[in-house]
């Protein structure tokens, strides 16, 4: 929906939050929803209106949507200062995914009735009182939201590897592709000038490159695949 006092490409959501997946463990007690609002090459967490609620703001990550076929904004978020939110081609799940690796999975629906606002609102405070670290942000773990929708209990969980794109609940199929990134490699090479009179080559153990020992070779993990030389997503 468009509203009043957005750009004209301006449309807002509502996502209701399906489940969340930490360490491979898949957890689906869980419910609320967040509005988010896309706004030429950046979207955020927004009310109803699209008003932005003060959880941060994303931009559009071109080189992550080439890799992954997904729309990708990068920023911040709920969630954490430094996540992903990625889109399926029509906008209809979104996967939220921290630097962490944890991934919160969302579905686009009908907001209920009466909401007006994310269920889901950064705090500079947790329910004990302290102050949170790192300018004010919620701790960034699993919590059963409130507002929406009815539920009860609260979700916590380990820290998770990173694990790989689940933009579809229903799991139906995984598709893995060669990384666009780094070609398949998993890293990127890096050289540089040492110091110092040549005296002998050597060679790279890993690529088979020769260079001077003057000189420095580097094989750096690709952050893109992080050094798996490919990428999954859900169809």
């Amino acid at each position: 929906m468009i509203v009043v006092g957005q750009s004209i490409a301006a449309q807002t959501y509502y996502y209701r939050y399906t489940k969340s997946i930490i360490k491979g463990e898949v957890n689906t007690n869980v419910s609320g929803g967040q509005f988010i609002t896309f706004d030429g090459k950046k979207c955020y967490e927004s009310d109803r209106r699209g008003n932005n609620v003060g959880n941060g703001s994303l931009a559009y990550d071109a080189e992550v949507s080439r890799s992954t076929e997904l729309e990708t904004y990068w920023g911040s978020c709920y969630w954490s200062k430094n996540a992903h939110m990625k889109f399926n081609a029509d906008r209809s799940l979104m996967n939220i995914e921290t630097n962490a690796g944890k991934i919160y999975v969302y579905k686009r629906s009908t907001a209920p009735s009466g909401a007006t606002n994310c269920s889901l609102i950064r705090k500079s405070e947790n329910s004990g009182g302290s102050s949170v670290g790192g300018g004010g942000y919620v701790a960034d773990y699993p919590v059963q939201p409130v507002g929406q929708q009815s539920g009860s209990g609260t979700s916590t969980s380990t820290k998770q590897e990173r694990k790989t794109d689940t933009c579809n609940p229903d799991r139906k199929e995984k598709v893995r592709r060669t990384c666009a990134a780094c070609n398949g490699k998993g890293t990127y090479e890096k050289n540089g000038s040492g110091w110092g009179t040549p005296k002998y080559k050597k060679r790279c153990s890993v690529c088979g490159f020769e260079y001077w020992n003057s000189t420095t070779h580097l094989h750096i993990s690709c952050p893109t695949c992080h050094g798996k030389g490919y990428v999954e997503y859900w169809l």
